[in-house]
């Protein structure tokens, strides 16, 4: 299941922020069901790791993509040349998700929304809704 958590300021109208944890999820589930190379397609389509991979191919264009990570990917043997870190995410999963969790038990959404907008006349609407994408790799 997919966690977005939005923000709606009604002081701000119509606009929001959404931080979105679906790859983190979906990484985590990855990992505790046994790391099947052939159920990567929910972790290489979600927005986050398309987003993640194009940033990284962008700075680093010799490493692998992100689908060829997943497939190679072992718990006991790190890949050459994988800027992804799925290695030590998969050693600290545990640890991702308590921090997860208490991500998603906190109202960070709304926080960061008001923090923000203090640095803008009272009267101003975003033109925009605002996303934060959160990734356990990359």
């Amino acid at each position: 299941m997919a966690t977005r958590k939005t923000a709606f300021i009604p002081s701000f109208g119509q606009r929001k922020l959404t931080i979105n944890a679906q790859a983190v999820e979906a990484l985590l589930s990855w990992f505790n069901n046994g790391c099947n190379s052939t159920q990567i397609e929910g972790l290489i389509t979600s927005p986050t790791s398309r987003f993640m991979e194009q940033l990284l191919l962008k700075e680093e264009p010799n490493t692998l993509k992100f689908n060829e990570a997943l497939i190679r990917f072992s718990k006991d043997k790190k890949i050459e040349n994988n800027l992804y870190m799925l290695n030590d995410a998969y050693q600290h999963k545990d640890s991702i998700k308590v921090l997860l969790d208490h991500f998603k038990s906190m109202n960070l959404a709304d926080d960061i929304y008001q923090n923000v907008m203090k640095y803008f006349p009272s009267k101003y609407k975003p033109a925009h809704d605002f996303q934060i994408f959160l990734s356990a790799t990359g």
